[in-house]
């Protein structure tokens, strides 16, 4: 959701690249610290306005206030008295920060259908930030201390009436002795959507039809990477919505280099299109993704949805809206999916996803997909794969569909 997103990318901003300091460093002065700074918002796809700097001991700073453009938002975002302790600049152009601290962050303006939205952030604080300056390819992507990070109570409205709230979000990043591995966390505490504030005629109906009044969240995220290697490991990144159900999610890729992270920030930066020639500046971005996407491969991964009343929602809902009754649908929809991939001319894999979807409707408890590729498989050959033969995907991903087990 659009809505998500932009809430998401204030914390981005905010919290950036959150790990800590290089040695042979040495505390910037003002203008050298603004030019890391920006550096690190134009890595986000922003462009950054800065307002008085004051500096009375060597590392610290006060800034009065940061707007913040681009990213196609028609109005700034508005970053309120950032507080920095013990900045260093390293001799490869890598910044660390002992603590930033950030009052509030706001935003408001006008959608694309006309409403009237506002996004505050309660406040930020973070310790051990680091930078590695991105035109040095020498620089260390791994950071040398820990860091750890807390964004304040998100609120979004719409025309007055609050849709959104997030508590609070934080998180932290672990390197080892080596610098060679970093562990990173993230935990959303909760999240709390009002779908009719939302001003959606779509999202309220389909709210209305769940009975779901209003929608309570929390997500969990561990992963764990290797730059070295390029081995991305998420093992856990955990979506839970008490009394509805919850999702699962761990996987593990290879190929996530250093300079793959390098080709993702440089496409980070086209796709924002802040250099005004927006068609220039997305071709730019999708040859980028492309390039970096062509060494990234598939390892494994599992996605597990564990249900606690949403099924029975959908499902009375449709029999409702189609004028049946629950258990025809239990009984139709396995053979409806049979129906349509058969068209993949694989039965054994068109039996196993009837039995499984049967197996979970007639008692909804869990729906597993698991990916078991016996040789990796490439993310961009996957995208093309999907679009012209998914037979032959779904054979290169080992695709295994279970319930309840």
């Amino acid at each position: 959701m659009k809505l998500l997103r932009r809430a998401a990318a204030h914390c981005a901003v905010i919290c950036l690249i959150l790990v800590s300091s290089p040695a042979l460093a040495a505390p910037p002065d003002t203008e050298a610290l603004l030019t890391r700074l920006d550096a690190m918002f134009a890595e986000s796809g922003y462009v950054a306005e800065f307002g008085p700097v004051e500096s009375s001991v060597p590392g610290d700073f006060r800034i009065a206030h940061i707007n913040m453009t681009g990213r196609g938002y028609r109005t700034p975002a508005r970053v309120e008295n950032v507080t920095i302790a013990g900045a260093d600049l390293a001799d490869d152009g890598s910044l660390s920060i002992e603590r930033l601290t950030i009052a509030r962050v706001t935003q408001s303006g006008q959608d694309r259908r006309g409403r009237e939205y506002t996004v505050d952030v309660g406040g930020a604080e973070v310790t051990g930030v680091y930078q590695p300056d991105s035109d040095n390819g020498e620089a260390n992507l791994v950071p040398a201390r820990r860091s750890e990070w807390k964004v304040g109570r998100i609120t979004v409205t719409f025309d007055g009436a609050v849709a959104l709230i997030i508590d609070e979000i934080r998180g932290s990043a672990e390197p080892d002795a080596a610098r060679q591995t970093l562990r990173s966390t993230a935990e959303l505490t909760r999240l709390r959507f009002d779908p009719y504030a939302f001003g959606d005629a779509k999202v309220a109906r389909t709210a209305g039809e769940l009975e779901v009044l209003s929608l309570d969240l929390s997500m969990e995220i561990a992963a764990r990477w290797d730059a070295k290697s390029g081995r991305m490991a998420v093992e856990t990144w955990r979506l839970d919505a008490p009394g509805l159900g919850a999702l699962d999610f761990s996987a593990v890729i290879d190929g996530y280099s250093e300079e793959r992270v390098r080709q993702m920030r440089s496409a980070n930066v086209a796709s924002a299109g802040n250099s005004g020639d927006g068609a220039s500046a997305m071709h730019a971005a999708g040859r980028e993704i492309m390039a970096a996407l062509g060494a990234i491969t598939i390892a494994e991964g599992t996605l597990r949805f564990k249900d606690r009343s949403l099924v029975r929602r959908v499902l009375e809902a449709r029999a409702e809206a189609d004028d049946k009754t629950v258990e025809e649908l239990v009984e139709l929809l396995p053979d409806l999916s049979l129906s349509y991939t058969q068209l993949l001319e694989m039965p054994e894999f068109s039996n196993m996803v009837a039995d499984a979807l049967r197996t979970f409707l007639r008692d909804p408890k869990s729906m597993t997909v698991r990916l078991r590729p016996s040789a990796p498989v490439p993310v961009a050959g996957m995208i093309a794969m999907a679009l012209f033969s998914p037979a032959a995907l779904i054979q290169q991903l080992g695709l295994e569909i279970t319930a309840n087990d």
